[in-house]
């Protein structure tokens, strides 16, 4: 799967939270933890008025290990999740995981289950991105760890296990993964029903634009061909696309002939030969 450096979403996640958590993981090292203490969720904090911590508490990890993994996690499956969300569903995704995983956590303090002692890091918004992607591209695979290969549809439960092997399996560790669950099912709920999936603009590029020609003639081709025959001539010509280009294409039922969209794209030829619109 090709990285698309023109949608810039997914960098600016990756930045924020890369630079934020060194500056932080540095300060502490340094007896600094002004940064902790600024950003983190901690208890009480939210109901005392500091609310951004809704937000920031997103934006931090603690240690080189777990900033390393999140970030390597991000970096598979930003670009392809927003490739067909667009940047702005993006971004408030991310927003919202890390907005539900801390009222998660609230609820777990005020119900008495659990006072955790402070919450900061990404996975609620990564286990809903790794289990995005592994929707959209479920049998593209991985190298968890860079040594178990793993399928993007067990994506998020490779997440899971991974994070439980790393904490130990403590009851806190399991709490705060509760959270992040929590987080990330709610948003997913949220995309549902309030916002439906869409794809991202085609952006235009002079490649791209040569694409949409390319594509809209092979279309017109194919739609005024006389005989199967001659359709299934056409098509056997662009079957070989998904190789040459090295991409995984859209799920089936996603494909439309004569979306912008997908006339700008390079499997363009492969999709029409799949589906036989």
């Amino acid at each position: 799967m090709r990285i698309d450096f023109e949608q810039r979403g997914w960098l600016v996640i990756m930045i924020t939270i890369g630079a934020a958590s060194c500056a932080a993981i540095f300060g502490m090292r340094g007896g600094s933890y002004t940064i902790v203490n600024t950003l983190a969720w901690f208890p009480g904090s939210v109901e005392a008025g500091q609310i951004w911590r809704l937000v920031t508490h997103a934006l931090i990890l603690l240690d080189p290990l777990s900033l390393a993994f999140s970030l390597l996690f991000l970096w598979f499956v930003l670009p392809g999740v927003e490739d067909f969300w667009g940047s702005r569903a993006l971004l408030l995704s991310f927003l919202g995981t890390g907005i539900f995983a801390a009222i998660a956590a609230m609820l777990l303090a005020h119900t008495g289950i659990m006072v955790l002692p402070y919450l900061a890091g990404p996975g609620a918004a990564i286990l809903l991105f790794v289990y995005s992607f592994g929707q959209r591209h479920p049998d593209q695979t991985f190298l968890l760890m860079f040594i178990i290969p793993i399928k993007a549809r067990w994506f998020a439960l490779g997440y899971i296990a991974l994070r439980i092997l790393l904490s130990g399996g403590s009851r806190q560790a399991i709490a705060l993964l509760s959270c992040d669950c929590a987080g990330a099912i709610i948003v997913l709920l949220l995309r549902k029903i309030r916002l439906p999936k869409r794809k991202a603009a085609p952006k235009k590029s002079a490649q791209n634009r040569g694409l949409e020609r390319k594509n809209a003639a092979l279309l017109e081709r194919f739609e005024k061909a006389a005989s199967d025959a001659e359709r299934d001539a056409i098509l056997k010509s662009v079957r070989g696309q998904k190789q040459k280009f090295e991409l995984t294409p859209c799920p089936e039922n996603d494909f439309q002939a004569h979306d912008p969209y997908c006339l700008a794209c390079p499997a363009f030829g492969f999709c029409l030969a799949r589906k036989k619109i």
